[in-house]
């Protein structure tokens, strides 16, 4: 959607139904490098959300691809690293 807000709502609201639902996780996952800074930290959420090694796999090998433009784009969501290391830390 055109809508960082629908794109965030969307992404919250997929989180119960990562366990019958497979495929849905799969999908938030492309949005690890969404263009909103909150689409993505809710995609960090939910992700952490998700019982799944992919998951963790997804935000470090993302927190690794983008080095210090990460810590530039992400520059509204303080947290993110935070997030990383703590579903890092569940695999």
């Amino acid at each position: 959607d055109a809508s960082a807000g629908v794109r965030r709502h969307a992404v919250r609201m997929c989180e119960v139904h990562f366990v019958n639902t497979p495929n849905l996780g799969e999908l938030v996952r492309k949005l690890v490098d969404d263009p909103d800074p909150q689409v993505r930290m809710q995609v960090a959420y939910s992700l952490g959300e998700w019982d799944n090694p992919r998951a963790g796999q997804a935000l470090l090998r993302h927190e690794r691809c983008i080095g210090a433009q990460m810590s530039l784009r992400l520059e509204g969501v303080p947290r993110i690293h935070s997030l990383v290391q703590s579903t890092n830390r569940r695999m």
